[in-house]
């Protein structure tokens, strides 16, 4: 049995996935292990790790894994390396949100948010690359949003993290291919998954904000309802390509927001915001209207 298994962390491809607790994480690191992958699950605290994939098989491996802390970082990739010596994947999906207008929300949340979901991202993927260029032949993806293409309000700092991703991962892209490192953005709309639910309980709004009834409105939103696991499949097919593009948006709904921003000039795209949010009576000065849905 010991003889199989080391033989299987010779051969088996290696991946290393962050936010794995729920949503698409989850979900990828379960269709990569089905596709043969040795896969390292992070997820933020022990307690995760204890309960996470419990009837999944040896291949998938979770580990305490939270991106903004630095000892972390390095303990996963050191477990890595020590018990397969290779990574052929990293993908960055770890990510969190704070429903709030700019003003209400506090330093400490801006920086809270961009610590995740760009710093935390660059910094697992610095600790990565001498593990993947050593290899010659890898691939990473950083799953980022279409909030990374267009700022909707109530998203600032979700947004201006996501922006600062797909700006960081073209230039990561540009500087890692002589090494054989092929790099990728995955860019979902929305989707049914726990930080979308997560996101509809915590907001940074005072009771007598000037933007309560904005943010009251978003708060009001369907909440989304698509099935994440094509997303997790898109992953899996843009880890397995030989030459990936840089961006994929995932999902038709994703296709087609991402071709008619291309279309839009700046006012265009002000009122295309206003109209997926439902915002228009917002900017109007206006109280909001009983028949106005938002997200419609």
């Amino acid at each position: 049995m010991q003889r199989r298994k080391s033989q299987l962390a010779r051969d088996a491809r290696v991946a290393l996935v962050s936010g794995c607790s729920s949503g698409i994480g989850k979900l990828a690191a379960g269709t990569l292990v089905r596709a043969g992958w040795i896969v390292y699950a992070g997820l933020r605290t022990l307690a995760e790790t204890q309960t996470a994939f419990a009837a999944e098989s040896d291949q998938l491996r979770p580990l305490p894994l939270d991106v903004s802390d630095s000892g972390q970082i390095r303990a996963a990739i050191g477990r890595v390396q020590s018990e397969t010596g290779r990574l052929d994947a990293l993908v960055n999906n770890a990510g969190i949100d704070r429903l709030a207008a700019l003003e209400d929300q506090s330093e400490q949340e801006l920086r809270t948010i961009m610590e995740v979901n760009f710093f935390g991202a660059l910094a697992l993927t610095r600790a990565a690359l001498p593990l993947m260029r050593a290899r010659k032949k890898s691939v990473i993806v950083m799953v980022s949003s279409l909030s990374g293409l267009i700022g909707l309000p109530g998203s600032s700092a979700y947004c201006a993290s996501k922006f600062a991703l797909e700006g960081a991962t073209e230039s990561l892209r540009n500087e890692v291919g002589r090494f054989g490192i092929r790099v990728a953005l995955v860019e979902p709309g929305g989707y049914a998954t726990a930080m979308g639910a997560k996101l509809r309980q915590k907001t940074d709004c005072a009771p007598m904000s000037p933007y309560r009834p904005m943010i009251e409105h978003l708060l009001q939103a369907d909440p989304a309802r698509a099935d994440p696991t094509p997303v997790a499949e898109l992953i899996r097919t843009v880890i397995e390509q030989g030459a990936p593009r840089l961006r994929y948006a995932a999902g038709i709904q994703a296709e087609q927001v991402v071709a008619h921003l291309r279309t839009l000039d700046d006012t265009a795209r002000q009122s295309y915001a206003r109209a997926v949010t439902g915002l228009q009576w917002w900017d109007a000065g206006a109280d909001k209207p009983d028949d106005v849905e938002p997200f419609a």
